[in-house]
C-alpha cells in the first residue's frame, strides 16, 4: 500500500475510535445521571389522567371489544412459561 495512503487510513480510523469514546462516555454519563426520584406534581398529573382515561375509554367500546382485550391481556399475562417460552 502507498504511504500515503497507509497514512489516510490510519487517521480515518483514529477518528472512528475517538468518536466511538466520545459517543460512549456521553451516553454513560447520561444514563449515571438519572434521577430515580419522580416529580410528585407530573405524578399525581398522570394519575388523573389515568383515573378519567381508562374508564371514558371502556364507555366507548362495546362488551365484545372489552371481552376481546380482557382475552389477549390474559393469553399474554397467563399463556406462557416463565422462561418466555
Amino acid at each position: 500500500m502507498e504511504q500515503w495512503l497507509y497514512r489516510a487510513v490510519q487517521e480515518i480510523n483514529h477518528k472512528i475510535e475517538e468518536y466511538s469514546y466520545i459517543k460512549y462516555v456521553l451516553i454513560n454519563m447520561t444514563i449515571n445521571n438519572q434521577t430515580t426520584e419522580k416529580n410528585p406534581n407530573a405524578v399525581a398529573i398522570g394519575r388523573l389522567g389515568g383515573l378519567k382515561g381508562g374508564p371514558a375509554r371502556a364507555k366507548k367500546l362495546t362488551h365484545e371489544q372489552l371481552s376481546e382485550i380482557a382475552q389477549k391481556a390474559a393469553q399474554t399475562r397467563w399463556g406462557r412459561n416463565k422462561k418466555g417460552e
